[in-house]
């Protein structure tokens, strides 16, 4: 293989540290990568799902899910379920999913120093009626048609993140 020409010259460590030539690298050993280590929770950043959540069909929304740090959530519920999902970040917010109006909203403004790290959907008949919030300092928040344990880790059925880790987004879709 020819090398490439023209690059800057490149320092040969930063720090007392050596930096790697990965140009001119040779494989030592077997070369076969090691085998695959159930990954610890601290560490686990894959996009969770809650165990209940509404259909698959209608306008999806996932808007948020690079911002950083969600500071309010506000939902709004009709009779027949969620009608209204929108989140704020600092300089930014979502766009406003489904067909309540924002006037309608209830929210729950988070401190700085607050998080969200738990939440529980409630379903019928395929629509979502209400959502359970938990937050990083104990406190709950109610929006809609919702029951049962408000203790964190007593509902089976309610998500919470891994400990040192935030919910920074809610998904899905909007029918």
């Amino acid at each position: 293989m020819s090398k490439p020409t023209g690059l800057p010259d490149l320092p040969a460590s930063v720090g007392g540290q050596t930096i790697p030539d990965f140009m001119n690298f040779e494989i030592v050993g077997d070369g076969k990568l090691p085998a695959r280590h159930e990954l610890p929770p601290e560490f686990d950043f894959s996009i969770k799902k809650s165990p209940v959540f509404g259909l698959d069909s209608g306008k999806k929304f996932d808007e948020g899910a690079v911002w950083y740090p969600l500071r309010e959530v506000k939902f709004a519920l009709s009779d027949t379920g969620l009608g209204h999902y929108q989140a704020h970040y600092p300089g930014r917010s979502t766009t406003a999913v489904g067909g309540l109006s924002s006037t309608n909203s209830v929210g729950l403004k988070l401190s700085k120093e607050e998080h969200i790290v738990g939440f529980r959907a409630y379903s019928s008949n395929n629509a979502i009626e209400g959502v359970r919030v938990w937050t990083n300092n104990g406190s709950h928040k109610d929006f809609g048609k919702v029951q049962g344990e408000t203790e964190r880790g007593k509902d089976p059925e309610a998500f919470f993140v891994p400990p040192d880790h935030e919910v920074v987004n809610f998904f899905g879709h909007t029918n």
